[in-house]
């Protein structure tokens, strides 16, 4: 106590003859990093929206690049208030907002460029494709899609800029993992830009028996004939297959009793094989200083097509459940190496 109470005086007279600031001196202010406004307005939350909810967050692309996020589950770790939920063996995503969970079949609802993208049969979304992910949180997220009152999230796609550009990522981890992204994009001409992103991920997994394997193509067009209004395409295909894994039994309560790599289904069953495709169309034009008319059109497909072999009933002394879970004891390691290369073009920028 004698130490700390002299260190506290040696502060305090250090302070007391230190020359005060002189007036109008402020310290050095460090800006570490600033949002950029959206490329395209029509995809994303504005202003108003943010206004009406003031704990809503974005995570931006470059925070889900440095993190190395390959799952939407990756991104919403970032984000308090979000847990995940039951995934149905990796093949769908799914999370509760501040304790409020989704529909027991197609997960927690999410958005994509506004519009409603889990319905009906959605792989896991990949972050590749994603400029950013909001998360409107709170009261505010009642006002759209289901009336849910913990929030909404809206994932919003990459666009093309009028300033090109080439991203490169390559990943290769533990369980035969191998990752490549690529980000190219730029003018066409004055008024029309492209961008095209492909991604694609193998794994041999932590299971045995249970591979994965995805790819993920979404280019789009944008057209602005003036500098009032702007008509942007975006397509994606995905493609993710991967054996239905229903987990491991509890052996006398004992989760954790047998090894985590073990692999309780049927592997003659195979994969399970999911494909979606999407045509969105959005426009917006500006009708005066004021006023700006904004509107799209979305068009979905998915399937699923696979075999899996599920136990009626555990055989032993007690019941058993069924649980999906993350292995605690074989350690997983990762690399990741990527480049990227912008420069601006002599056609002017989108205001």
């Amino acid at each position: 106590m004698p130490l700390l109470s002299s260190c506290a005086a040696a502060c305090l007279l250090a302070n007391a003859g230190a020359a005060p600031p002189a007036d109008g001196a402020v310290d050095e202010i460090v800006i570490l990093g600033r949002r950029a406004g959206p490329a395209d307005a029509t995809l994303g939350a504005g202003p108003v929206t943010q206004r009406m909810s003031p704990s809503s967050r974005s995570v931006e692309h470059e925070l889900i690049q440095a993190v190395g996020a390959t799952r939407l589950a990756d991104v919403l770790e970032l984000v308090s208030g979000v847990s995940q939920q039951n995934n149905r063996g990796g093949v769908m995503d799914n999370f509760a907002i501040r304790g409020f969970l989704g529909t027991p079949d197609g997960g927690a609802e999410f958005y994509v460029d506004g519009f409603l993208a889990n319905r009906g049969l959605a792989p896991p979304r990949d972050p590749a494709v994603a400029e950013r992910v909001e998360l409107l949180k709170g009261p505010a997220g009642s006002l759209f899609g289901d009336i849910d009152p913990a929030g909404r999230v809206n994932i919003v796609s990459k666009t093309p800029t009028f300033t090109r550009k080439i991203e490169a990522t390559a990943t290769v981890g533990s369980f035969g993992l191998r990752r490549g992204e690529v980000d190219v994009g730029g003018p066409l001409s004055d008024t029309l830009a492209a961008r095209l992103v492909v991604a694609r991920e193998h794994s041999d997994g932590w299971r045995d028996y249970v591979t994965m394997d995805r790819a993920t193509i979404a280019p789009s067009l944008t057209w602005r004939p003036n500098d009032r209004t702007r008509l942007t395409y975006v397509g994606e295909w995905t493609r993710f297959d991967t054996p239905f894994d229903r987990g491991q039994p509890a052996v006398n309560g004992d989760a954790t009793a047998l090894p985590a790599s073990r692999f309780f289904g049927e592997p003659g069953d195979g994969v399970t094989r999911f494909r979606n495709l999407r045509h969105q169309l959005t426009g917006e034009t500006q009708l005066s200083g004021d006023w700006r008319l904004n509107g799209g059109l979305a068009w979905r497909e998915g399937s699923l097509k696979g075999f899996s072999s599920d136990q009626s009933r555990l055989v032993g002394a007690s019941a058993a459940s069924v649980t999906t879970r993350s292995p605690t004891s074989r350690p997983a390691w990762s690399c990741r190496a990527g480049s990227t290369v912008r420069w601006a073009s002599t056609a002017p920028r989108w205001a």
